[in-house]
């Protein structure tokens, strides 16, 4: 009959053993009293949910690995310098480094804490994903300045009760944006791949003579489109006014019968 825990023993993945080899080394080697905060590290993890069978380990298992752990920092000692095959082996100390630097420094790339602690960057990849983490992109957002809070808000509210009173208000809103074009677009080599056999040394050539750059804006009106306009390259506030007095005005007159213009609104 198979011993009790012996399932869970062999199913401990690197960040178990991690956390029985911080519980050892935090009470300097006493594994019963590791055993003990291993239990409260778990419970705390679980939310008060109750922990599964097997879950904690035995105070023989805490022994069991600290030897192991001993005997395997011997050979490595006494083998420096013989080349072994396999994936090399590294110490929890290391994997303790790796997570902490991950931890402090979240925007730090695997390759620059593989170079901090001495180990490649897939080994840290590999800790990192076996310790729970996973990348995720950074958002970018609109800033928001000390009054933009309540301004949207108050904006918010307007724009609600103006819908309650009428359901078909959005139709009558311009919604408009602007954006600058250029003869030297953006590149982000992150999103650009090419799958070859060997490496065609791709280039992109950027144009830095001859530049030039033009404004463009476009609008939509309910379920029209209003065809983009091209603005000067060094837009002013003066001839952007005038764009809205006239050339805004004209086709807005072309699209909207004259008793309807008076709800337009515009939200630029």
């Amino acid at each position: 009959m198979p011993r009790r825990g012996g399932r869970d023993r062999a199913h401990r993945d690197g960040r178990d053993q991690r956390l029985m080899f911080r519980a050892i080394d935090r009470v300097h080697g006493n594994y019963t009293r590791a055993r003990a905060l291993y239990a409260s590290w778990l419970r705390r993890q679980a939310n008060g949910r109750p922990l599964r069978p097997g879950s904690v380990p035995d105070r023989r298992e805490f022994q069991r690995l600290d030897e192991r752990f001993y005997d395997q920092e011997q050979r490595n000692f006494a083998g420096a310098g013989h080349r072994r095959a396999g994936r090399p082996r590294v110490s929890w100390r290391i994997e303790e480094r790796v997570i902490a630097l991950a931890r402090t420094y979240p925007v730090m790339g695997s390759r620059r804490i593989g170079a901090r602690v001495g180990v490649d960057h897939k080994t840290v990849l590999r800790i990192l994903r076996e310790e729970g983490l996973r990348p995720y992109k950074v958002q970018v957002v609109h800033e928001l300045r000390p009054g933009d809070r309540t301004a949207r808000l108050r904006f918010c509210r307007w724009m609600l009760r103006k819908i309650r009173r009428n359901r078909h208000f959005l139709k009558n809103i311009v919604f408009t944006d602007e954006s600058s074009f250029s003869s030297t677009s953006i590149l982000n080599r992150q999103n650009v791949r090419i799958w070859r056999r060997r490496n065609p040394h791709a280039m992109v050539q950027r144009v830095q003579q001859g530049r030039f750059s033009v404004n463009v804006w476009a609008g939509i009106l309910g379920n029209d489109y209003i065809a983009p306009v091209f603005l000067s390259n060094r837009l002013s506030s003066v001839e952007y006014l005038r764009f809205l007095r006239h050339t805004l005005l004209n086709r807005l007159r072309r699209m909207v019968p004259r008793n309807a213009r008076n709800r337009i609104f515009f939200y630029a």
